[in-house]
């Protein structure tokens, strides 16, 4: 039976290579080959750069003989790899599975699917925390005289690294289904989550970059404080090291904190494992609906969809928060944006802050999936009593909604702390609003022109689809024609009214273009799909 398990675990982590995500079809043998090509040249350029990170660190300790203090350092960064990458998968491995009712209903203790489950969570922290291992390992046995333990200790360190990854992915998972299990709204549940984990994520890298700052000034004094201050970690350095009861104690906690988690969290995991979360039970009750024009109702549908879907919403809206975040980042750094500024000339300083905040604007590329998204129910919209022009334009108004107030904003606390005159300033909005206007029109082109209405996964056609791959890139080479089209009008003695005019009457043209196509020819690309 536990075979069995493992079988079927092992099977769910490679069917990428097998299978393919986008339409759920089994890939030709040509395409699992190609597949598993890229996968291997991605981890390759992955432990290339954990390398060219590792070596440093190992050429300026291990000859001070701070080995220890080195294999802290790559272990912690490891570490880190694999618990990030792992605990956005580990919630979905351990309570969101579709087979759960399937193997509930097979004569199988709750405890063993629990137990082969987080099996998968710990061969996928292995993996993620090998990319970062095995580089460091080959550094050290490139910088080290007698690297013989230290060799040796590899493989077991890593095992018991991966262990630990492992538990703080499970205890994140099951945080996760804690959460749902009282949460009415998962998605808002799941936004705010990712962010603040990226928050927090985004402070802890701060910190080390600080500390690695400091250990780089004086490696042998700071070597000295970790080792006084931080005994646990000095016993995690000298396991790396080859020292056997250090390595033998590192087992032997990792081991145990393992056998903890399981016994503590295999018992409520039915209950957890069985749970609709953040679903109430429905409750339907007559009543009068009020009549809103076709517009309001579109658009509240587009927002409730975007809403409804965390996947959408933290890849393709992002920059709805940055935008606002960035603007009162500069209002806060406002002499160091002085100061950056002073060395170009005052006449090159709307340009520069239009190209910049519409380089961030271009990261919201909220219609390229959206078509795509509507999948099976595309059939409700086509079926409605109103024009596909209006539907395309709902789409349209949406991303503009949502990315053009922080553009403005963003761009205003720039121009006040720089000074900017009001007439440049004005012209800098009316090409923000052009651009934001251009790049949600490109999407929607996009998405209607690479249409995949049969995925199987929402990340099939919001990550890896050829139309939001295209909207992204395409919006930040337009973003880069916006800041060096009025530049080298400057240049050649352009005034800078005048340069800024000209940019603007360039996205205008190119949105009056993309207009008339969504009005006709994507107008009726959009009624024959199916």
């Amino acid at each position: 039976m536990i075979r069995a398990l493992l079988k079927k675990q092992l099977l769910e982590l490679g069917a990428a290579f097998v299978r393919s995500s986008k339409t759920g079809k089994r890939r030709s043998r040509a395409g699992a080959f190609g597949y598993a090509l890229l996968f291997a040249v991605l981890m390759l350029l992955v432990m290339l750069s954990f390398g060219s990170m590792a070596l440093p660190l190992a050429v300026t300790l291990v000859p001070q003989g701070l080995d220890w203090l080195y294999f802290v350092l790559m272990e912690l960064s490891a570490l880190t790899v694999s618990v990030l990458a792992s605990a956005f998968t580990s919630y979905g491995h351990l309570f969101r599975c579709r087979d759960n009712q399937q193997l509930l209903a097979l004569p199988i203790p709750p405890g063993a699917i629990f137990a082969v489950r987080c099996g998968g969570v710990y061969l996928t922290g292995l993996i993620y925390l090998l990319l970062a291992w095995v580089p460091s390992v080959v550094c050290y046995a490139l910088a080290a005289p007698r690297p013989g333990g230290a060799l040796l200790a590899a493989l077991p360190v890593a095992l018991a690294l991966a262990g630990v990854s492992m538990v703080l992915a499970v205890l994140l998972g099951w945080a996760v289904a804690l959460l749902n299990r009282r949460a009415q709204h998962k998605s808002l549940v799941t936004v705010v989550g990712t962010l603040l984990f990226l928050a927090v994520y985004y402070a802890a890298f701060c910190w080390v970059s600080n500390a690695v700052e400091a250990l780089a000034v004086d490696a042998v004094q700071a070597g000295a404080t970790a080792g006084r201050v931080a005994a646990p970690l000095h016993l995690l350095g000298l396991a790396a090291v080859g020292n056997v009861p250090a390595l033998l104690l590192l087992l032997a906690l990792a081991a145990a904190c393992m056998v903890f988690c399981g016994k503590v969290l295999a018992k409520p995991y039915l209950r957890l494992l069985t749970l609709e979360p953040g679903r109430a039970k429905a409750e339907y009750r007559a009543k009068t609906q009020k009549k809103q024009p076709p517009r309001r109702a579109l658009l509240r549908r587009e927002l409730l969809h975007l809403g409804a879907c965390p996947m959408w919403l933290l890849n393709c809206a992002l920059s709805s928060l940055l935008l606002p975040v960035l603007g009162v980042a500069v209002l806060w750094k406002a002499a160091a944006l002085r100061a950056f500024t002073a060395a170009y000339p005052p006449e090159s300083l709307p340009m520069l802050v239009c190209g910049m905040v519409c380089a961030i604007a271009a990261m919201n590329f909220i219609t390229a999936p959206s078509v795509s998204l509507e999948g099976g129910t595309l059939w409700l919209l086509q079926s409605l009593p109103v024009a596909p022009q209006q539907v395309l334009r709902v789409k349209v108004e949406l991303q503009l909604l949502l990315t053009l107030p922080g553009a403005w904003f963003c761009a205003g606390c720039a121009m006040a702390v720089l000074c900017i005159p009001a007439g440049q300033g004005l012209l800098v909005l009316a090409v923000l609003a052009a651009f934001v206007w251009l790049t949600a029109q490109l999407g929607l082109a996009l998405g209607l022109c690479l249409p995949n209405l049969h995925w199987v996964s929402e990340a099939a056609v919001v990550k890896r689809s050829a139309a939001s791959m295209l909207a992204m890139f395409g919006g930040w080479l337009l973003a880069g024609g916006v800041l060096f089209l009025p530049l080298t009008l400057l240049d050649y003695a352009v005034p800078p009214l005048a340069a800024q005019g000209a940019c603007l009457a360039a996205l205008l043209g190119l949105d009056l273009l993309l207009h008339r196509w969504l009005c006709t020819r994507g107008a009726a690309r959009f009624a024959a799909l199916h």
